[in-house]
């Protein structure tokens, strides 16, 4: 699934953190995986993987330098409903 309507902002300490609509599920084993030019955040097994699509190339140089991600789902008013870190996985084809 392709995932179009996020943002990547820095917290107060610092850290990258994606910012997009939530799910009613909880997360369970969740991670980002770079490859090829795609991000894709995998929130469960249990779940389609969600494509981020135009990830800007200042991000992207900063995603493929962190060991993970803040991510923070927001409800329907606009509120954090789920805030997990996601390990980052960089998986190139040579």
């Amino acid at each position: 699934m392709d995932i179009e309507e996020y943002d990547f902002l820095y917290n107060d300490d610092g850290e990258l953190m994606l910012v997009m609509d939530g799910f009613m599920d909880k997360p369970e084993n969740p991670r980002l995986t770079l490859g090829d030019n795609q991000a894709v955040l995998i929130r469960s097994d249990k779940m389609p993987s969600l494509r981020l699509t135009g990830v800007p190339d200042d991000v992207w140089e900063k995603l493929e330098s962190v060991p993970q991600i803040l991510v923070c789902e927001m409800d329907d008013d606009g509120t954090p409903a789920q805030i997990y870190d996601a390990p980052v996985k960089k998986i190139f084809n040579a």
